[in-house]
């Protein structure tokens, strides 16, 4: 998770991405966590999906990857991923 720059600042957008390590399969693989993130100072709340796809690596075999934003307005974000029941990501922006 990190926030969103551009140009020279940093926009009030956090950006979560996934990934994962698919081995040596054909590459049909996909894994889709949902993110559901908090804005501790405001109150605002959202959640959304990010799917990672696999794709060959020329030295790992099939690795996924995949990432979204979210909107979360400036402040204290917390994000929870389905495939991690229980931890959180933590963030200032």
């Amino acid at each position: 998770m990190t926030p969103v720059q551009i140009d020279r600042r940093v926009e009030n957008v956090v950006r979560v991405a996934i990934h994962y390590d698919a081995g040596i399969y054909d590459g049909s693989c996909a894994l889709t966590v949902t993110a559901d993130w908090t804005n501790l100072d405001t109150g605002a709340s959202g959640s959304g999906d990010v799917t990672a796809i696999s794709t060959i690596d020329g030295h790992y075999g099939f690795i996924g990857y995949g990432n979204t934003t979210f909107a979360t307005g400036g402040g204290t974000v917390v994000v929870t991923l389905s495939s991690h029941p229980g931890a959180e990501l933590r963030i200032t922006t």
